[in-house]
């Protein structure tokens, strides 16, 4: 039995936003660490510099979490959101994963309306 799926052949401006997104973070985890290598920051650019990056971060995981759940995790770039995934787990919960599945559950109905919005624009 073969259902079909339907398929979309243009991108909605939140496809469009998580393809950037994601692009951002995944160049701005590996700057960041072509920066880091290059010259000691001083203490207050790295805070500023990784704050930026957790909130990048965070911007990305939850363009993952919204596209995958509306529509369907074969919808979303899977290696890229897990390496997403597990970089935000380490850079903002220390890798405590159930420290993170808390935040995400308060914020997730938030982050969720803000997205399910910027898609029907």
């Amino acid at each position: 039995m073969n259902a079909k799926v339907p398929h979309r052949t243009g991108f909605s401006a939140l496809a469009k936003a998580i393809a950037c997104a994601l692009a951002f973070a995944a160049t701005g985890a590996y700057c960041g660490g072509a920066l880091a290598q290059q010259a000691p920051a001083s203490p207050q650019v790295s805070i500023v510099q990784t704050a930026q990056h957790v909130s990048n971060l965070e911007k990305a995981f939850w363009a993952c979490d919204y596209t995958a759940t509306t529509r369907g995790v074969q919808s979303t770039p899977v290696a890229m959101c897990t390496a997403v995934t597990d970089e935000l787990k380490e850079a903002k919960f220390g890798g405590d994963f159930d420290e993170m599945v808390l935040w995400w559950r308060q914020n997730k109905t938030a982050e969720f309306e803000r997205l399910a919005a910027a898609d029907q624009r």
